[in-house]
């Protein structure tokens, strides 16, 4: 049995039948032609975002603290995706460019926050801290992504100093 066959369909028949398969034709090159995930997607699209980030006056500082670390935590992913050492090289050195200012601001602005809680603050941040999902993939992605650099001194020095954006210095 034929599913399209022309003699019992008909005019409009065919004309379904050939609406089908341009449907079909466009959605496949719309699949397969379309263009692939640039490296640094995430650095572009969140370049702006902690601009501004790095700019609220009326955000609390832990709050731009996680905000920050799940975008960390989002490039990593990024980073990992990318088969090949120099594309992620590029994707990282990428975002740290792009971001260059806001991280600056960011890593300052956390870093003398968090100098500034006393024990029992620290700790009941911490506790908050391990209650998040991202830190856990960060502890698994991190070895991961220094791994993937081990051969290029300079990219894994580049992203250690990325890191330290969101690691507290006592």
């Amino acid at each position: 049995m034929q599913i399209f066959s022309m003699d019992k369909i008909g005019i409009f028949g065919s004309m379904m039948q050939k609406a089908f398969l341009w449907g079909i034709f466009f959605l496949g090159c719309t699949v397969s032609c379309a263009p692939p995930v640039q490296e640094g997607t995430l650095s572009a699209r969140t370049r702006g975002e902690l601009d501004v980030l790095a700019e609220d006056l009326y955000r609390d500082t832990e709050e731009k603290y996680h905000i920050l670390s799940q975008v960390m935590a989002k490039v990593m992913e990024e980073a990992l995706e990318i088969p090949t050492q120099e594309g992620t090289i590029t994707h990282l050195q990428k975002f740290s460019s792009d971001n260059e200012w806001a991280l600056g601001v960011m890593k300052d602005e956390i870093d003398a926050w968090y100098k500034g809680m006393d024990g029992k603050t620290r700790t009941d941040f911490l506790l908050r801290l391990m209650a998040e999902d991202y830190p856990r993939k960060m502890r698994r992605m991190v070895p991961r992504v220094r791994e993937r650099l081990a051969g290029s001194e300079p990219a894994l020095n580049a992203f250690n100093e990325l890191m330290s954006v969101i690691e507290f210095r006592r």
